[in-house]
């Protein structure tokens, strides 16, 4: 059989010489979809889910009622998921701390429609802002005032009365400037409410808070706006009943 002569792998034709040609639409299109790419990255990063979005640690609010069963300091809460304010602590377990979101007037979790209502932040806003967390409190409320805000309070303005309550300024060269402190004895216990001030110009009402005991190793404070002192006692009474109904009755303090 005659031998089949074999192609020189070094030889080269006349067209080995040329570029290999490529569509003219090639580089353009590879722009286009790099340049694509680049800002949908930037878009994600301005408009999308951050990490804490995605990780469930941004307040996000739910109309799902399925109760959590929620662990602070060996105490137990079975919380319905329309009052937990961060979706990651909607799964319940072993936890430092829990923040809640309850409406007025009767403290109810939130529902499909209360968008508007949660974002409210007038002085009478329905929005009362409740943390549970482990651990006592630092110092009795009679303490606090004693060894911080009377300390810490402006000599040039007067106390004064405000619904059942006693105010002192604090002094604008303190940690406190622009926050009253309103102070009132409840039976035995001696308490401290400390409130922002009112923002007419912005609409803002003054943000107060209240830190008290609960039991044993836990704390509760909460917050609400000052449109809602000249009732406090009753909203003091509604949070502790709220938290009691969450709490297994045998724990309750």
């Amino acid at each position: 059989m005659a031998d089949v002569p074999m192609r020189d792998s070094h030889a080269m034709t006349a067209h080995d010489n040329e570029p290999e040609e490529r569509p003219s639409w090639l580089y353009p299109l590879i722009i286009f979809v790099i340049t694509a790419a680049i800002g949908a990255v930037i878009l994600w990063l301005y408009i999308g889910p951050g990490i804490d979005d995605l990780l469930g640690g941004n307040a996000t609010p739910t109309a799902e009622a399925e109760v959590a069963d929620v662990a602070i300091a060996g105490r137990h809460f079975a919380i319905p998921a329309n009052y937990i304010r961060l979706p990651s602590a909607r799964g319940g377990g072993d936890m430092g701390e829990i923040e809640l979101n309850a409406l007025l007037p009767d403290l109810r979790g939130f529902m499909l429609g209360d968008d508007d209502a949660l974002n409210d932040v007038t002085r009478n806003s329905s929005v009362v802002t409740i943390l549970i967390k482990a651990g006592a409190p630092d110092m009795s409320d009679r303490e606090r005032f004693d060894r911080i805000y009377a300390r810490n309070a402006d000599p040039a303005k007067q106390p004064f009365e405000y619904a059942g309550f006693t105010v002192t300024a604090m002094a604008d060269s303190s940690g406190y400037a622009g926050q009253q402190v309103f102070s009132r004895s409840v039976g035995d216990d001696f308490v401290v409410i400390l409130c922002g001030g009112d923002d007419h110009g912005n609409s803002i009402g003054g943000l107060c808070q209240r830190e008290m005991a609960w039991g044993d190793g836990l704390t509760v404070a909460y917050a609400f706006r000052g449109g809602h002192l000249t009732s406090w006692e009753d909203l003091d009474k509604s949070v502790k009943t709220l938290i009691g109904a969450f709490q297994a009755p045998a724990a309750n303090p």
